[in-house]
């Protein structure tokens, strides 16, 4: 453990994510006794249903594609915008409730921070290997998401402990929401100190310059191909316009032209014809 907290580059990307997951525990805090202990909602099944959808909606369709942009945009900036633009909403998310509102407004606010939420974890996993030795990887892989969620119980605790005192209500939600956003943007700046080229993904200019030359290869014989086969069509259609008459001579001259050449290569060779 030690030795994994001994690299700088580590400790920066591991307080990002104990910021973050603490933001995450104060959010859940938030919206959670927002939703359940609002006395005219609470008991309700289709507020909690459409909480508990809300919850895990961003894990099955933005989870599975999130490596997609992950593996083509720079993580450092990923996590540096990611966590800025849930400050946004979690702010967003605040107004809502200190309207009073609860339904779709909340529901979609909530689904975007936690949507982007799922961007920002898989960038922290993702990045990791470029912050640690390969000796240290395994260490580092296990510590990280377990201190994180331990971090992300003790927000969650810590926003419970905001609402009693607080006294409940609109506006307790409100702070509670906002405190969130300021953990956020705190894990926004943390990541910014990072270098913009330190998390990857690794890019190799050869192999990018190949790639483009083979892309550009292929569609300039895509571009071939379909002008041939224009120029064949064009042909044809002017073609089919010449009078048969005039079509069969030109189709024989061609079928006896050997005949003819063969006859005048004899005359040469043979004195007597």
């Amino acid at each position: 453990m030690r030795g994994v907290l001994a690299g700088r580059d580590f400790r920066r990307l591991f307080a990002t994510r104990l910021v973050s997951q603490a933001g995450d525990g104060i959010v859940t805090a938030g919206v959670g006794t927002y939703v359940f202990f609002n006395a005219t909602t609470f008991p309700s099944p289709a507020a909690g249903a459409a909480a508990f959808a809300v919850l895990y909606l961003p894990y099955s369709l933005i989870g599975p594609f999130a490596g997609v942009f992950i593996d083509r945009w720079s993580r450092r900036q990923i996590l540096v915008w990611a966590a800025a633009a849930r400050a946004a909403f979690v702010a967003l998310t605040a107004v809502v409730v200190l309207g009073g509102a609860l339904g779709v407004p909340l529901y979609l606010s909530a689904l975007a921070v936690l949507g982007i939420n799922r961007f920002f974890l898989s960038s922290l996993s993702a990045a990791l290997p470029h912050t640690v030795p390969e000796d240290k990887l395994v260490m580092a892989n296990s510590v990280s998401p377990t201190i994180g969620g331990l971090l992300a119980a003790i927000g969650g605790i810590a926003g419970l402990g905001a609402r009693l005192a607080l006294g409940g209500g609109h506006r307790a939600a409100a702070a509670i929401l906002l405190a969130a956003g300021c953990c956020y943007l705190g894990a926004s700046l943390l990541a910014s100190v990072l270098r913009r080229d330190l998390l990857g993904p690794t890019r190799d200019p050869d192999a990018r310059r190949s790639r483009l030359r083979s892309e550009f290869a292929l569609e300039y014989g895509k571009r071939e191909e379909e002008a041939a086969a224009r120029a064949r069509k064009r042909f044809a259609r002017i073609y089919r316009r010449v009078p048969a008459a005039l079509r069969i001579p030109a189709v024989r001259s061609r079928s006896r032209r050997p005949v003819l050449n063969a006859h005048r290569s004899r005359q040469r060779t043979d004195p007597t014809m």
